[in-house]
């Protein structure tokens, strides 16, 4: 037997990782960066989309939300270069929400309750998100008249659109998730994460196909001389690279308002701080959209407006991926001081959804690959022990 260097637990010789706190005896620090608790096959700071956003797709099918993904970028930009620029429009605010949806039912992670995940993740965002859309763009057709009548663009015109939006969507976009969040039965960490997720990436869609419904209503589904360039990069950035930020970015909060430990979540400073900063990056992030779309044109514009969007979104991804590795290490690691075996964790006789081997009765990780048991869903763990037992 061999005995992990952080918590003391007795292993087998054969074990690569600590089924207790997911320690890699190889070596690679107490956090593990060089091997993600979601997919130890990546490292955490690595820019897999799915296995970000969406971390119980790893035992599932992640291929297949891969394939997906790409899919609903590539098929409106075809359609925006075929001139059918609205229904590309809708079609990419529509899609991050819809594979959220497809999601939730292959994980089938809240099958006792799916109206009330739909309704709390979905409807709550929906609604708040064409109700506040509408409010702050009359407040902004009322700024723009006020600056065309003195023939200037005051700055302060930024700060007033700019910052309501940012606090509007950050606080507005969490309703939802902190309400199920507050829940027994939603009180995992990976849960309010992924809620969080979903939640902001379907305001920010909402919101964007609302800014552009003007054109929508029209009717014109398609249109001869399309400025392909522009309408190109509205699609990629409204209906795609935006959800990804600010989806990002409710995520972070509501992991902060879960924390690591069990049990419901809760307001915290840490929540209030996490909160701050996402409506100061928020702020930051449509801030400078604006002042590119202010002082640039052209190709420079749209070159400027997908390359900013795309870094701001890559960063946010990296760090959800680093909050939910950590909080996995962490959680797993207090539980293992404490001789506590977790709720996530396997109980008797079980498989690891990722590798298949063997997993140890109240394993926080497989010795093996390294997965986190916690990011297996429901059904995963329970097929797994049904067929241990089986055979």
């Amino acid at each position: 037997m061999a005995t992990c260097a952080q918590c003391n637990r007795d292993l087998p010789d054969v074990a690569r990782y600590c089924f207790a706190c997911g320690t890699d005896r190889h070596g690679q620090g107490k956090n593990r960066t060089d091997s993600y608790a979601v997919q130890p096959g990546e490292t955490v700071r690595s820019l897999n989309v799915i296995t970000s956003i969406m971390p119980q797709a790893n035992g599932t099918m992640p291929q297949t939300y891969r394939f997906t993904l790409l899919l609903v970028i590539a098929l409106p930009i075809v359609l925006t270069l075929a001139g059918f620029v609205s229904l590309a429009l809708v079609m990419a605010s529509v899609s991050m929400p819809c594979l959220y949806m497809f999601y939730f039912r292959d994980v089938n992670e809240w099958e006792d309750q799916p109206a009330l995940t739909f309704v709390a993740t979905t409807l709550v965002s929906i609604i708040t998100g064409v109700l506040f859309t509408r409010i702050w763009m009359t407040w902004q057709v009322a700024s723009d008249r006020a600056s065309s009548a003195t023939g200037s663009y005051d700055a302060l015109q930024l700060l007033r659109y700019a910052l309501p939006v940012a606090i509007g969507a950050v606080v507005l976009a969490q309703v939802g998730p902190v309400l199920l969040a507050r829940q027994d039965d939603y009180d995992d960490l990976i849960d309010a994460m992924t809620f969080g997720i979903a939640s902001g990436a379907t305001f920010a869609a909402v919101e964007s196909l609302s800014v552009f419904w003007s054109l929508v209503s029209t009717g014109a589904w398609r249109q001869d001389d399309v400025d392909t360039l522009y309408w190109t990069t509205q699609v990629v950035v409204a209906g795609i690279l935006k959800p990804l930020v600010v989806g990002s970015l409710i995520g972070i909060c509501l992991a902060a308002f879960a924390g690591i430990g069990e049990g419901p979540g809760r307001f915290s400073p840490q929540h209030t701080r996490t909160t701050v900063a996402a409506v100061v990056g928020l702020f930051v992030y449509l801030a400078v959209n604006d002042v590119i779309a202010q002082v640039t044109d052209g190709v420079t514009q749209t070159v400027s407006s997908v390359l900013w969007s795309a870094v701001v979104a890559a960063y946010l991804l990296t760090r959800v991926r680093m909050t939910l590795h950590t909080a996995l290490i962490e959680a797993a690691t207090e539980a293992a001081a404490r001789d506590h075996i977790p709720k996530g964790s396997n109980r008797g006789i079980g498989f690891c959804p990722a590798c298949r081997m063997p997993l140890l009765d109240g394993a926080n990780f497989c010795t093996a690959c390294g997965t986190a048991t916690r990011a297996a869903t429901k059904s995963a763990r329970r097929d797994m022990a049904t067929e241990g037992r089986a055979s």
